[in-house]
């Protein structure tokens, strides 16, 4: 009771939370919070924002040419959001941690920014992602 949020099964930087939209998005970013409960302190601290067109083929956000790295929580209650600096069109979007309360575990809870693109009323598409560098 009260622990309301998403946890990783194992508490390692190859843990993801994956959000299918089922039509192209335009994302425009991320808030995360820890894991609400009464009985436990978990939050993710920074994450990776991985895209997919396919779920197969995953491209991360880039600042440049190195992966982009967002600072999240520093606590479990308080939301944090984090804008993409231009926002970036896929189906599949990816919340990878990569660090988080060292006493705790790999818990969030995730809100994604976005919209429909306009025109793709299809849950099948045959558009390529190649590059998200932001």
């Amino acid at each position: 009771m009260f622990d309301g949020g998403w946890c990783a099964g194992r508490n390692d930087p190859l843990q993801w939370f994956e959000v299918d939209a089922r039509r192209l998005m335009k994302f425009t970013g991320v808030v995360t919070q820890g894991r609400s409960s009464l009985w436990s302190s978990d939050w993710v601290s920074s994450y990776k924002v991985l895209l997919s067109n396919d779920s197969h083929s995953w491209v991360t956000l880039k600042n440049g040419s190195r992966d982009l790295i967002f600072s999240a929580n520093r606590e479990k209650e308080i939301p944090v959001l984090n804008t993409f600096p231009k926002p970036v069109v896929a189906r599949y979007i990816r919340v990878n941690p990569r660090s988080w309360y060292a006493s705790g575990g790999i818990c969030m809870r995730v809100e994604i920014m976005g919209c429909p693109m306009p025109g793709d009323h299809r849950s099948r598409h045959t558009h390529t992602l190649t590059h998200a560098v932001i």
